[in-house]
């Protein structure tokens, strides 16, 4: 075995060999195909970063308000974190399913990114007991003190750059170390709370040559950091019900499990919910043996029979153990926490 004493008199306490790194504490999402079948971790971990990234209009702000529902049903605090201003309203929230009277809100808008980002270090420190799902709403309206003090016209690449710099900072200083304003000088970093930091990030289309890329507002600082990285595409009104919208869901980055899974979803645009496609879920289930079919819409679970989808829709919906079960099997879950 490596002998590691002339290493430690120089770094004390820096190496540990055979550690047990147990994988963190995880809050569900509500949505069990994301949380089984394509995070295959049962939803979005505490004490790391998640950025929610897609083109306007994709669900981003929606999910996040489902996910806060969702976290606040389990028995977790949750923060919004308004930097566009008008990115909330009570209605829209409790309409969702949000506990608005025990939501913390904060309405930063107009503030510099600098005291934007003190605020947050400060909230997920300072908050006894600590909030546990914090919402940034968005990361693409987060401007540095740079581009405040000057006008749209005379602003430069300089200026645009302190932004990018900024942000950077930011998201390494969460897992890095930062310190909080009116407080000792103690170290803090964001795995040491209990606290899912959701970062909203919105796409563009930029030009390279006769090309177009999708490029991120708030550049690539919350990519990079980000334990898990959504991306929310929206691919139009659903076919039979012109009040469901289909969004498909990329798991771009998961440190967690394998990434890159992807599925599509009904968005609701009356309720700004999100439902699950039962029919893709019974095709899934046939396709990997579980369900057998006939033909004509009956099917087979084991010596349970049922007729259609609405059936196999109503029989997960009574039974938690039963649905849970279902998206697992078909989908290959890592593990639940």
């Amino acid at each position: 075995m490596t002998d590691f004493s002339k290493f430690n008199k120089l770094y004390p306490n820096s190496i540990k060999v055979g550690v047990d790194v147990r994988p963190p504490s995880i809050v569900r999402t509500g949505m069990k195909r994301l949380d089984y079948g394509i995070l295959r971790i049962g939803g979005l971990p505490l004490g790391r970063i998640v950025e929610v990234a897609g083109r306007p209009s994709a669900g981003k702000s929606s999910f996040a308000m489902n996910f806060v529902a969702s976290a606040q049903k389990q028995g977790y605090s949750c923060a919004w974190v308004d930097v566009e201003g008008d990115s909330y309203t009570t209605a829209w929230a409790k309409g969702i399913g949000a506990d608005v009277d025990n939501l913390t809100m904060l309405n930063v808008s107009g503030l510099t990114g600098d005291k934007i980002i003190d605020m947050i270090q400060a909230l997920i420190v300072l908050s006894d007991p600590p909030i546990n799902v914090i919402v940034l709403d968005s990361i693409a309206n987060i401007r540095a003190e740079e581009q405040t003090a000057v006008t749209v016209s005379e602003q430069t690449m300089h200026t645009n750059m302190a932004r990018a710099k900024l942000l950077t900072e930011f998201f390494q200083s969460l897992f890095g170390g930062f310190r909080v304003k009116g407080k000792d000088s103690t170290i803090y970093k964001l795995n040491e709370f209990p606290t899912c930091f959701i970062a909203i990030n919105h796409l563009k289309d930029t030009f390279a040559g006769n090309y177009a890329k999708a490029d991120s507002i708030g550049g690539d600082a919350g990519k990079f950091a980000a334990c898990i990285r959504l991306f929310f595409e929206r691919l139009g009104k659903d076919k039979e019900d012109p009040n469901l919208s289909r969004v498909k869901i990329h798991c771009e980055k998961n440190k967690l499990a394998p990434p890159f899974g992807n599925g599509e979803f009904l968005f609701n645009l009356e309720q700004c919910t999100f439902e699950e496609d039962f029919k893709f879920l019974l095709d899934s289930a046939v396709a990997k043996g579980l369900v057998t079919t006939t033909g004509g819409g009956r099917y087979t679970i084991g010596e349970e029979k049922f007729h259609g989808v609405e059936a196999f829709k109503e029989r997960c919906l009574k039974d938690d153990e039963f649905y849970t079960k279902m998206v697992e099997s078909a989908f290959g879950a890592i593990h639940d926490s």
